[in-house]
C-alpha cells in the first residue's frame, strides 16, 4: 500500500491510503509547499506566454509525463511575468527555466532547453 504522511499546521498528521493518493496528487499540482512537505518529486516549469522556448517545452513535457516512470512527478507551472514573488525567491533569471526538486531539495535546473533528452534527464533527477 502506498502511503503519504503529511504534517498538519497544528503538528498532527494526515495519513492518506492508496485510494486517496490520486486526489492528493491532483491537489499538489497547484501547491508547491504541500508537494515539498510530502517529499514529492517536483518539476517546476517557469514560462511566459510569448516565450518561443516555453512553447516548444510544453509538448515535450506533456509527452514525457505519459511515461509510467513519471506517474508520481508533480508538475507546477509558474508564470514568469506575473509570479515575481516566486521568480525572486527561486532566483529564476529567465523564462523557460525548469527546476527539478525532490521535496525541498533542488536536484537540477536548466534554462532555455527544448531538447527532449535534456528535459528527460532533468525530470529523472527529480525522481531520484
Amino acid at each position: 500500500m502506498t502511503e503519504i504522511r503529511l504534517a498538519s499546521l497544528q503538528g498532527g498528521g494526515i495519513l492518506l491510503g492508496s485510494d486517496t493518493i490520486a486526489a492528493f496528487r491532483q491537489a499538489l499540482r497547484g501547491n508547491l509547499c504541500l508537494a515539498q512537505e510530502a517529499g514529492e518529486p517536483i518539476l517546476i516549469v517557469v514560462g511566459a506566454s510569448g516565450c518561443p522556448v516555453c512553447i516548444r517545452q510544453r509538448p515535450i513535457i506533456d509527452s514525457l509525463m505519459k511515461r509510467s516512470e513519471f506517474r508520481d512527478l508533480v508538475v507546477l507551472m509558474v508564470d514568469f511575468d506575473t509570479r515575481t514573488d516566486f521568480v525572486q525567491a527561486f532566483k529564476v533569471s529567465a523564462e523557460s527555466t525548469l527546476i527539478a526538486m525532490h521535496g525541498t531539495a533542488e536536484r537540477g535546473r536548466a534554462t532555455g532547453i527544448a531538447d527532449k533528452g535534456a528535459i528527460l534527464a532533468l525530470m529523472r533527477k527529480a525522481m531520484a
